[in-house]
């Protein structure tokens, strides 16, 4: 189940990173988050929906569904230097999907730190071989994107970071409109990506603070029909009464493609929006590495192909421990 949209606005900026208090001590540090809710999708992409779909026009079945994952930034600090290496896993950035990430940080004299990092694609996810077959059962494959991460953090002191990023999407058996269309290859999901961000997280001034996030995507699919363009921003409003923080958080992003669809006839385009809301509980009993939060969020696409809606629901409580 693809609940990308509505975990990027709950898990982003869910509290001040391991990192940042850490970054004086040698050896390893990090956080862990655990989640576990309930979600719901409406989506004609999902492989736990229908297999048998009759009608492009008719919306995709509701899914209801449990959730429990973990989230993590594991660091270790070398001994004598300003160097690191980490493994984390996230959902913002170029998989746009929960991915993996391992690398190598330095940090810089006037607080600002460079990182390499590898996406190695070893989490997949499902998704159909021919997603546009009509009145017969679809079948599931898998889907992997794997690449190259470069970021730039706390840029020259401040609290702007850049991110840029570059790699490519594989799917495992390829048939997009095998049962439609005669050239299957305008429908190639396959391809390139590049990716770059910048966004800034500003401090609290009376217990409010404001994260924020642009961000823009080049998918450069095989298929004429699937390649296009993602513009975005993120951005979370904060509130905090001393251990109590209440969060505010939206996104919007439109989403263009280069040539028309061979099954629609029209070129397709895409407007994406979410909103979450979240509270945060710190150091509950005087735990002080514990941090308790309980979330929701909901995550919509609008296409002007029909077939392409989607809406994501998604509720959740989780802990983060850092250490």
């Amino acid at each position: 189940m693809n609940k990308q949209g509505a975990l990027i606005l709950i898990i982003s900026v869910l509290a001040v990173p391991a990192m940042a208090q850490q970054q004086g001590k040698f050896g390893l540090y990090g956080e862990v988050n655990l989640f576990a809710g309930g979600a719901s999708e409406k989506s004609s992409f999902n492989t736990e929906g229908e297999a048998v779909i009759t009608d492009y026009n008719a919306p995709g079945q509701r899914e209801e569904s449990t959730v429990f994952f973990p989230v993590w930034d594991l660091n270790f600090r070398i001994p004598r230097t300003n160097s690191e290496l980490y493994f984390k896993s996230d959902l913002v950035g170029m998989a746009s999907d929960f991915y993996m990430q391992a690398g190598y940080r330095h940090y810089l004299v006037d607080g600002s730190s460079v990182a390499i990092g590898v996406v190695p694609g070893v989490l997949e996810k499902e998704t159909w071989q021919d997603p546009f077959a009509l009145n017969t059962e679809r079948q599931e494959t898998k889907q992997t994107v794997r690449g190259l991460v470069f970021n730039f953090d706390n840029i020259l002191g401040s609290t702007m970071g850049l991110e840029l990023a570059a790699g490519e999407r594989t799917v495992e058996e390829e048939l997009s409109g095998e049962s439609v269309v005669e050239n299957i290859s305008l429908l190639n999901r396959e391809g390139s990506l590049y990716y770059a961000a910048v966004g800034q997280g500003i401090p609290p001034i009376a217990g409010v603070g404001l994260d924020w996030k642009v961000h823009y995507l080049i998918a450069d699919a095989d298929g004429a029909a699937m390649r296009g363009e993602q513009l975005g921003l993120m951005a979370e409003f904060s509130w905090q009464v001393n251990r109590h923080i209440f969060v505010l958080g939206g996104n919007y992003a439109t989403h263009s493609f280069d040539e028309p669809h061979p099954v629609f006839n029209e070129i397709r385009e895409d407007t994406s929006t979410g909103v979450s809301v979240r509270y945060v509980y710190a150091a509950p009993y005087n735990w002080h590495n514990v941090t308790l939060f309980a979330s929701g969020g909901w995550d919509s696409r609008a296409s002007n192909i029909d077939f392409y809606d989607k809406e994501q629901i998604l509720t959740t409580l989780g802990m983060q421990y850092q250490f």
